[in-house]
């Protein structure tokens, strides 16, 4: 019996993407008929090849086929300088693709590029924390994939965030159960699982991981213990997840750290003056602020100053910077919560959510990049600029005011903040960039972060003006 013959008629001066496809595995059918193929052994390649604990990501991350080639390349250097570190795990490439991701999409969306701090020791600093045993990598490789999934693929709805997110609190239970309960380790994953239910904006889950991290900490002998046994990273990483819980949610926050001695006493021994105290000059008159207010505002201003300096770049350490951010955070949410009522007089409430404004600018690069929400921050800066301002000063108003409609960019009240700016600019005489940012530089203002994005939203609300014909 002659076997039937199968013909393939195609238009090959004309063929689409399909068409060719389908010639070249007609072609390739020919020409291995017939032979027998000799492949190694799959079971003897995975017994000799190393456990790696992400193995579980060879199949689910494909981003980077989708990903531009610039982004690739620049994102390459943060998890290969990995491989120069000592971790409990195997970094396979699949691993090193998820963490270039995660560090590429998800932080950098959230945190600016800040001039005078290396990028990549930042990074490299908390994948320390992340790495401290093989649970805590493994726990973490499995949230950054979640945040991955969460940012380039469905959002909450994605089945891999989910099933990320599920293998990971079956280990923490499991770890809780453990000798490992009050670890380091368990501490650094707990921290994650907080970050992760804060970008899905799932308040409840969030508080019931924040409340065991507060309680790890109170059974360890508090955040003082925790600096005198070791390596002062994942304190301050308690410290900073301590006071973002507080800005999104409200309440007051749980510890209270005040580092800027540590900070000027560390940079004293590179040469650098940090001087809070006689900081604060050319600001208006603030004797009655309050000390936490008060000593909030002259370390943002000593901030403006460190630097506004000649620095060689990164001359201040990832952990200062950190330490610096916590610490002015803390005085100013210990002065009043967000989701009080705004605390009087006016001049009060003014200095404060402009200082606020002032630091998240310094650790997130908008109100509408970020993936964890601002409303409480938002809901407060417009509670103050609607109320009475009669008596501020006029240039602090104008500061809070460009302050604010600089970091909220493009939401909704844009066109507000640019009308009211106009009007107290007449009023000031400000009728260039140049004078503009002598009034801004009066108060806390960095101009590696504030020049260029403030720059370009002044050119909005001139070319608003012009428009109008006003």
């Amino acid at each position: 019996m002659t076997k039937e013959k199968t013909f393939y008629f195609v238009n090959g001066l004309d063929a689409d993407r399909a068409s060719k496809k389908l010639m070249r595995r007609h072609v390739m059918k020919g020409k291995n008929a017939g032979k027998t193929f000799h492949r190694p052994s799959r079971v003897a390649l995975q017994k000799a090849r190393r456990p790696s604990a992400v193995d579980c990501y060879h199949q689910e991350a494909r981003y980077e086929y989708w990903m531009p080639l610039s982004a690739q390349t620049g994102m390459r250097s943060v998890g290969n300088a990995l491989l120069s570190f000592s971790l409990p795990v195997e970094v396979t490439p699949q691993s090193l693709m998820v963490i270039n991701q995660f560090f590429g999409h998800v932080i950098d969306r959230i945190y600016p590029v800040h001039p005078r701090i290396s990028p990549q020791d930042m990074k490299l600093m908390w994948m320390r924390v992340l790495s401290l045993d093989a649970d805590a990598y493994t726990c973490n490789m499995y949230l950054m994939q979640a945040s991955n999934a969460l940012f380039l693929g469905n959002g909450e709805a994605s089945p891999t965030a989910l099933h990320h997110i599920s293998q990971t609190l079956a280990a923490v239970n499991k770890r809780l159960q453990s000798n490992k309960a009050l670890s380091d380790s368990t501490v650094a994953i707990i921290i994650s699982l907080v970050h992760q239910e804060q970008m899905r904006n799932r308040e409840a889950d969030a508080k019931i991981h924040f409340k065991g991290l507060a309680r790890i900490v109170e059974l360890r002998g508090g955040l003082g213990q925790m600096l005198a046994e070791g390596d002062p990273l994942l304190p301050t990483k308690v410290c900073k997840t301590d006071v973002m819980f507080a800005l999104q949610y409200g309440g007051p926050t749980y510890f209270f750290q005040d580092r800027m001695p540590d900070v000027r006493n560390k940079l004293l021994t590179k040469g650098i003056n940090f001087d809070v105290n006689s900081a604060a000059t050319t600001c208006s008159p603030h004797s009655s602020l309050g000390p936490d207010l008060e000593a909030a505002l002259r370390g943002a201003m000593a901030v403006s100053v460190l630097f506004n300096n000649d620095l060689h770049d990164w001359a201040v350490d990832g952990l200062s910077f950190v330490d610096i951010v916590i610490s002015l955070l803390y005085r100013l949410l210990r002065f009043s919560s967000l989701n009080e009522p705004a605390p009087e007089p006016a001049v009060h409430a003014t200095y404060h959510i402009g200082l606020i404004i002032f630091v998240m600018m310094m650790v997130a690069n908008s109100a509408r990049s970020q993936l964890m929400k601002c409303g409480l921050i938002l809901r407060r800066l417009r509670a103050v600029l609607n109320g009475g301002l009669d008596k501020c000063d006029n240039e602090l108003v104008f500061w809070v005011t460009f302050m604010g409609g600089t970091w909220i960019a493009d939401d909704v009240d844009g066109d507000w903040f640019a009308s009211s700016l106009r009007t107290q600019a007449q009023e000031l005489g400000l009728d260039s960039w140049q004078a503009v940012r002598r009034s801004l530089c009066k108060f806390p203002w960095i101009h590696g972060l504030h020049d260029e994005p403030g720059r370009e939203f002044w050119d909005q609300i001139t070319q608003g003006y012009q428009t109008s014909g006003l």
